[in-house]
Formats: structure tokens, C-alpha cells, sequence
């Protein structure tokens, strides 16, 4: 049976320098998941996961072994279990967090799109986001968290400056929900970003490119970092603010890689990084209801995998159905002619349609197994065919007249 394997790290496990590195070498890593029949890699500024459909989940975790204290490893329930935690926000630092639940989709869908995805996966994540979206709508979870939001009414309150320039690098979802904090608060806001903008996107802001950023972070009093820059690069450099006269007084990197250089924080700056955003806020007291929450999360997990091992775990078995089909009513035509021709014969006539229908429909089992999963299905369906229960059954309809 085809089962769902999960290796992952995340805040709780390792710092910020070790997931960096896994990020760096991805696909070195996705590489160790080759002969797995799907695998969906999950890459957020607190996580990096690997979940994965395997006849045998064993050869997969043994290839971890070397690095066993620096990743966790789940399997089936469990590994959906903790998938839909993630996606909830309930597994983040900041429990609540509702952008955990579009990283996820987005990385699904890039999945889906480039083929790495087995059924069984596609169904689980498919499950996962339309239970997740239900949870959240239900208000179960009451709390919604937002890290980028919280770090920026955090800084805001660090620094003693009355009226700071903000300067904010990136212009997606992150770097929004930082200016909806920021922008009656400053005295100035700029944005620095790679794309072309659209109007009144962040109404109000400085508007510059990446090739000003020189210039933008002269006047800046807090900096932003909220981009997506892999392989890692940092946007800000030590060299870069040495040159400057006036220097930000804080500098809050939100990237996984960082995009900021940390050695920035020799000049003076204080800098703060993902792994310093857990120290502010792990000690944060959350009003959920913990047992009521786990249970749910359980029992959901428990029928999503379910589900998905029972419709896509056999896709062989459901397309010989499909195939079986279309024999038996080809076949229950061509009997129907013949009937038609020679009405007395009847008994032969359709002795001879079960004939055909067994030997097409079984003639797969017969032919040469193309790989070990294949030969373990054939074994499988022959064995079936071999049950003594199955037997007397049959034994039992011949005595009674029932087969013909």
C-alpha cells in the first residue's frame, strides 16, 4: 500500500544559517526523494518540508540518517495531521498566522504545475486547503495572526523617532500588510521593488527600483526586508551601509535566505532576523482552545488520509473497473447478436461471453510486471483470485445453477 512520508525542519528544530543552507541545495535534497511516486517540497521563511507518496517510506527516512537531529519525520496520519496544522498557522511561531495558508497554496500549485505530484498528494493538499478553509470559517481558530504585522507595530515602538522613514523592500503580500501598519505612522514611506507596480498599491509611498536602493536607504530610519531572493543574495551589504552617513537604526529581514547581510549589526544597526522574531514572540500567550483543537485536527487528519489512500492509493484497480466495464458490455452486445441467430444454444452462448470477459479482463495479470510495484499488484490481485472464500463461493454457484 502506498503510504505519505513527511521530512521536514523548521524554528522549532534549527536556526535561521542551517535552513538557509537546505534552501541553498534544494534540489540536492529533493534529489534523495528519487523513486518516490510524488513529493511536495514546502519552503516558508520558518520551514522547509518534504512530503512524499512510497510504497516503503523506510529507504527515504534512512536517507536522513546523517542529519537525523536536524530534521523530523512523520508518516500517514500523522504527516497529513501535521500538514493541515501548518497550513492553519497553528505550527507557527505566532499561532494563527493566515499566511502560512497562501505559501501553501502557491507551492502547491507550482507543484502541480511542474508534474511532481502523485494522486495521492494532489488529493491529501487538495483535502488539506478546502479543510483548512472550512476551520477558518467556522471560527474555531478565533486568533489571526500576522508575523510581518506584528514585527512592524514592534518596531515601530523600538525606536525613539517620532515621525521614522520607512523604507520597505518588496512589494507582495508581506511587504502590504507592512505598510498597512506603518503608513499613518511615518513621516515617510518608500517602497523598493523589482516589478512594475499598479496604481494605488501602496498609495501614498515612494516608488523606486532596486538599482536606487543606494540612495533610498540614506534617509531610512527602519528598513523592511520582505522579498523572495534565491540563490541567496543580499540586497543590503555591509560594504553598502558603510558607505552611508546617516544609518537606518533598525533593520528587520524577513527573507529565508535573509536578504540582508547580518554582519550589518557591527556598524551599530540593529538587525533582526527571522530567528530573532521567534525570541521576541515565543513567550506570547495564545487564547486558543489547545485540546479541543487537537482532537478536531486528528480527526480530520485521520479521514483526509483515509480518503485519499482509498480512492488514489489503487489507481490500477479504479481504470481496470473503467476497462472491465467497457469488456462486459461489448461483450454482452456481441452475446446479444448471437442469441439473436441461435436462441437455443443460450447455455454455450453465454458460457462462452464469461470466457472472453475473464481472459481480457485478467489478461494484464499474465503479462511480464514492468516494475516492483507492478509485480506487487499483480501478486496481490492473484492471490485475491486464489482466496478460499473466493473459492467456496464459487463452488457454491456452480451447485446451485447460479454460474452460466
Amino acid at each position: 500500500m502506498t503510504e505519505i512520508g513527511l521530512i521536514g525542519t523548521s524554528y522549532k528544530l534549527t536556526d535561521v544559517d542551517f535552513r538557509e543552507s537546505v534552501i541553498e541545495n534544494i534540489y540536492k535534497y529533493e534529489n534523495r526523494f528519487t523513486g518516490s511516486r510524488g513529493l511536495f517540497t514546502l519552503v516558508t521563511c520558518n520551514r522547509v518540508e518534504f512530503y512524499f507518496e512510497a510504497v516503503d517510506l523506510s529507504p527515504f527516512f534512512n536517507a536522513f540518517e546523517s542529519e537525523r537531529d536536524k530534521f523530523y519525520f512523520f508518516a500517514n496520519e500523522r504527516a497529513v495531521e501535521h500538514l493541515l496544522r501548518v497550513t492553519l498557522g497553528l505550527d507557527s511561531f505566532m499561532p494563527g498566522e493566515e499566511s502560512i495558508m497562501y505559501q501553501v497554496k502557491r507551492s502547491f500549485d507550482r507543484a502541480n504545475r511542474e508534474g511532481k505530484l502523485g494522486p495521492i498528494l494532489y488529493y491529501t493538499l487538495n483535502r488539506v486547503m478546502t479543510a483548512a478553509r472550512k476551520i477558518r470559517a467556522s471560527k474555531i481558530i478565533s486568533r489571526k495572526s500576522e508575523i510581518a504585522k506584528e514585527l512592524a507595530v514592534y518596531a515601530l515602538n523600538r525606536i525613539s523617532v517620532e515621525k521614522p522613514w520607512v523604507l520597505i523592500i518588496g512589494s507582495g503580500r508581506t511587504a502590504k500588510q507592512i505598510y498597512e501598519v506603518v503608513r499613518s505612522s511615518a513621516g515617510s514611506v518608500t517602497i523598493v521593488s523589482s516589478r512594475k507596480l499598479y496604481r494605488d498599491e501602496f498609495k501614498g509611498a515612494s516608488i523606486l527600483k532596486h538599482d536606487d536602493l543606494k540612495d533610498a536607504l540614506k534617509n531610512a530610519s527602519i528598513v523592511f526586508s520582505a522579498t523572495n531572493t534565491q540563490p541567496k543574495k543580499y540586497l543590503i551589504s555591509r560594504d553598502i551601509l558603510g558607505e552611508l552617513t546617516n544609518l537606518p537604526k533598525l533593520i528587520v529581514d524577513l527573507g529565508v535566505p535573509r536578504n540582508v547581510d547580518p554582519g550589518v549589526s557591527d556598524l551599530g544597526i540593529e538587525y533582526w532576523d527571522m530567528q530573532r522574531a521567534y525570541e521576541i514572540f515565543k513567550n506570547r500567550n495564545t487564547d486558543m482552545q489547545r485540546d479541543e483543537i487537537d482532537n478536531m485536527l486528528e480527526g480530520e487528519a485521520k479521514r483526509i488520509f483515509l480518503a485519499s489512500i482509498y480512492k488514489k492509493s489503487d489507481y490500477g484497480l479504479k481504470m481496470f473497473m473503467i476497462r472491465l466495464n467497457s469488456i462486459i458490455q461489448r461483450e454482452v452486445k456481441i452475446a446479444i447478436e448471437h442469441l439473436d441467430k441461435d436462441p437455443v444454444n443460450r447455455e454455450a452462448v453465454l458460457r462462452k461471453m464469461a470466457e472472453r470477459i475473464v481472459k481480457r479482463a485478467a489478461a494484464g495479470l499474465f503479462s511480464n510486471p514492468y516494475d516492483s510495484c507492478d509485480l506487487e499488484k499483480k501478486v496481490s490481485a492473484i492471490k485475491l483470485l486464489m482466496d478460499n472464500k473466493n473459492d467456496k463461493t464459487l463452488h457454491s454457484g456452480r451447485e446451485e445453477g447460479q454460474i452460466g
